[in-house]
């Protein structure tokens, strides 16, 4: 299996899909670098470095999608799975073999990000009162939330079988798993309790003034009880909802998110050689 790992390594410092993904992702990461530093100067809140470091997190899922389809997805239309096997391999090794490279130049992509952020954030922002701890623990769950969609994206793939049915699947499910990671978020970001001001009454006109007292009231909005604790679950289990908490810097519970990483992976892998094994490959 050393060997097709290698030869999936040298495809990829060949693949121009690899090398368009790290470019954009890479200029990605510096703009939105650039502009968390232009806002802290409008705000005139001090900024660091991680403010724009994990903001990249929300578009890796589609990175991810696009380019794994499309890497693996070619295996598909040129033979060149159907020639591994008849050089002896098993469908299992060439599985997990292509699932290896595949969550490696995922990895190589996000890690090159956070060297730009990194370096032009530090450069612009600086780093006084980061805390290294909280930067090493959001990286480990950012690169198991990498390896997590590598493997769902290529069980997708080797599921739909076509290089351009997987790539449009894997959008759609990825702007899904986005969409609802943001919505739960959300949600889940509603303050216990609401401070209104206590207004006087000026005629039929209320009047609020610097000195005017804020009333604590409940948010209707805030979800608690059982409710809250689904909505944690599901934001954490889902890759998308994973990256959203990085980009806010508010992962909450990094520990439950790494061994959902680590189920989900093992899961994927475990589904997509049994779905490679039925496969019959033309």
């Amino acid at each position: 299996m050393c060997n097709l790992i290698s030869a999936g390594f040298y495809k990829i410092k060949k693949s121009r899909v690899f090398l368009a993904g790290m470019i954009l992702v890479n200029i990605w990461s510096a703009f939105l670098t650039v502009q968390a530093h232009l806002n802290s100067l409008a705000e005139t809140i001090p900024y660091t470095f991680e403010d724009g470091l994990f903001v990249i997190e929300t578009i890796m899922i589609l990175v991810i999608a696009v380019f794994v389809s499309l890497f693996f997805g070619t295996e598909y239309s040129d033979g060149t799975l159907r020639n591994k096997l008849i050089g002896g391999y098993t469908r299992g090794q060439i599985y997990v073999s292509q699932f290896i490279v595949n969550a490696a130049a995922c990895l190589l992509i996000y890690f090159s990000s956070l060297l730009v952020s990194g370096i032009l954030g530090i450069f612009l922002m600086g780093a006084e009162g980061v805390s290294a701890m909280k930067i090493v623990v959001y990286i480990v769950a950012g690169a198991g939330m990498c390896i997590t969609d590598a493997a769902l994206f290529t069980f997708l793939t080797v599921s739909v079988g076509t290089k351009a049915g997987a790539s449009v699947a894997g959008l759609l499910l990825g702007f899904s798993l986005l969409c609802g990671g943001m919505v739960v978020h959300d949600k889940l970001s509603q303050e216990e309790y609401m401070y209104i001001p206590k207004t006087e009454q000026d005629g039929d006109i209320s009047v609020i003034t610097e000195d005017t007292e804020l009333m604590k009231i409940p948010n209707p909005y805030y979800v608690f009880g059982t409710k809250r604790k689904v909505l944690e679950f599901l934001l954490d289990i889902n890759p998308s909802g994973q990256a959203v908490q990085l980009a806010a810097l508010k992962l909450s519970r990094p520990g439950a998110v790494i061994i959902y990483d680590t189920v989900l992976t093992a899961l994927f892998c475990s589904l997509g050689v049994f779905v490679f094994k039925k496969k019959d490959l033309k």
